[in-house]
């Protein structure tokens, strides 16, 4: 009875879209997506600012903090102490590595 009142009642109802479920989906992956841009920008605000306070005469030797040869060098040799007591073979591996070659 109730599907024959709402026929009759004239009232224009959207049939249901598969395209319009896609564009919700694509609206949340959007809005995740800029969530997880917006924390990683943070994080590395982050990083920065320790290395900046810990470790200030590295930001100046290297074009910038956030590279993968980077992190592996501030994950080995966590200050410049480290770097400095350490030989420039153990050094390397790390960078090496990191770098996919690039700093042998």
């Amino acid at each position: 009875m109730n599907l024959a009142m709402i026929h009759m009642s004239d009232v224009n109802l959207k049939s249901y879209s598969d395209t319009s479920y896609h564009y919700e989906e694509l609206k949340s992956l959007t809005r995740y997506s800029f969530e997880k841009v917006q924390e990683r920008v943070q994080l590395k605000r982050s990083v920065s600012r320790i290395v900046t306070i810990f470790f200030s005469e590295l930001e100046k030797l290297v074009p910038t903090l956030h590279i993968a040869s980077m992190y592996a060098l501030l994950s080995e040799f966590p200050s410049a102490e480290k770097i400095a007591s350490c030989h420039l073979i153990h050094m390397t591996k790390p960078l090496g590595n990191a770098s996919k070659g690039r700093y042998n």
